[in-house]
């Protein structure tokens, strides 16, 4: 089966409807079948568990005006512009680091008293029905989690990107998964899941993220519900393997999960997708693992299992026709019994090395490549990153991602594009 052409952009309830109407004309006139983009939370749910409807309203109305165009929907779950590049709203942001803060001063074993009850309490205010599954979805998450891979990347982002390291703080997270690494030798042999819970995490932090699935499950159940007729795909989080993602490690598969939820819920069907950021080593450990933690979980969503690759790009060293990553992908979903995907792939126009002319060859030795291996096995989506050069869309050493610049006037790459775009239709 040959993959459906999606091009990637950025749509908000800032944008008037005629920009949107702009936009979608450009995706259907470049031959994407698909439109992806971030439904982003902190518009859904500006403060914390409160929907804003007027903000829902007009995402209905972008929606509206994208599907009137006869294009698709792949809609981004989790995220929102804010804090942090792998953005998240900034009282999400908040509400992690209150729970790195409880891990802290929280020593692994017996029970200590030195977290502060108040820093639990404030948060403890989830349905018991849900509670009891959120708990069950982080022990068997505890089962499943690599603290080694997790402190070897936190050396290599401090000699690779000192400022980042410090911004973040990645020195108390290092010491916080270096203290708990013994306790977590130690749970990977026990079976009762009170044990498990109460060995790795004796002050009950985790109940502050608990909240925050709750709140999570409750904004991807709102989208589903009031989008179900016009999208039936979901990517549920963005590249939580990423070394600057904000999400805790030992929390990623739990917040896939409860992004499915919401999407279960729904009576409508819909089909979730998770993506992994396969330009860092050990991505693949990181997906074998959330899936083995949501295969033991009822009702699970996920049927598409994707890469975002950039050979020649993030990838450094890596020729544009090496995607042997995608070989590796696709035999995780067949292990795993699920669909594989490109869920970005792309080249900037402006960096060392880069110009307007490698795009085009970019694209054509990457799409070759993908389309052998699209041959012999079925690949989903093969999605472009991205449609136009949005605005302040800069990442480190990089801009101009898209095939049509600012203006919207179009590189020789929109017309290479759009002959590989018409192929797969």
């Amino acid at each position: 089966m040959k993959p459906r052409p999606v091009v990637c952009t950025h749509l908000s309830v800032k944008n008037k409807l005629d920009f949107v109407e702009k936009i979608a004309n450009k995706a259907k006139e470049l031959g994407a079948e698909y439109v992806r983009l971030d439904i982003w939370w902190n518009e859904i749910m500006p403060e914390p568990g409160k929907i804003s409807l007027d903000n829902l309203i007009k995402w209905g109305e972008i929606i509206g005006k994208l599907r009137s165009k006869d294009l698709e929907i792949i809609a981004i779950l989790g995220t929102g512009y804010g804090s942090f590049i792998y953005r998240y709203p900034d009282w999400v942001v908040m509400q992690v680091d209150k729970y790195f803060l409880c891990l802290e001063t929280c020593s692994p074993g017996p029970l200590t008293e030195k977290v502060s009850k108040e820093i639990r309490a404030s948060y403890h205010s989830v349905p018991n029905e849900l509670e009891e599954k959120i708990k069950r979805s982080y022990v068997e998450s505890l089962k499943h989690i690599n603290i080694d891979n997790f402190i070897e990347n936190t050396t290599l982002i401090k000699e690779n990107y000192p400022t980042l390291y410090n911004k973040l703080n990645y020195d108390r997270l290092k010491n916080i998964y270096k203290s708990r690494k013994t306790v977590f030798e130690k749970i990977k042999t026990m079976e009762d899941p009170d044990k498990i819970l109460s060995t790795w995490d004796p002050c009950g932090c985790y109940h502050i993220m608990e909240d925050l699935m709750q709140k999570a499950y409750k904004y991807s159940k709102t989208v589903a519900s009031s989008f179900g007729q016009d999208i039936d795909y979901y990517q549920l989080a963005n590249e939580l393997n990423h070394f600057i993602d904000l999400i805790p490690r030992e929390w990623d598969a739990i917040f896939i999960y409860w992004l499915s939820q919401g999407l279960y819920e729904d009576p409508t069907d819909h089909i979730g997708i998770v993506n992994v950021f396969a330009d860092l080593e050990k991505w693949d450990i990181n997906l074998k693992n959330w899936l083995e933690t949501l295969k033991n979980l009822p009702a699970d969503t996920i049927g598409i299992v994707a890469i975002d690759h950039y050979p020649g790009t993030w990838d450094f060293n890596a020729p544009f026709s090496d995607w042997s990553k995608l070989d590796e992908l696709i035999n995780i979903a067949d292990k795993y019994d699920k669909r594989s995907a490109i869920m970005e792939t792309g080249y900037p126009t402006s960096g060392v090395n880069h110009s307007e002319e490698n795009q085009v060859t970019y694209i054509n030795e990457a799409f070759k490549a993908i389309m052998k291996r699209s041959n012999d096995h079925d690949i989903e989506f093969l999605s472009w990153y991205m449609l136009w050069d949005e605005p302040g869309s800069v990442e480190g050493i990089y801009s101009g991602w898209g095939v049509l610049r600012e203006d919207f006037t179009k590189k020789p790459g929109w017309y290479t594009l759009h002959n590989w775009f018409t192929k797969l239709r």
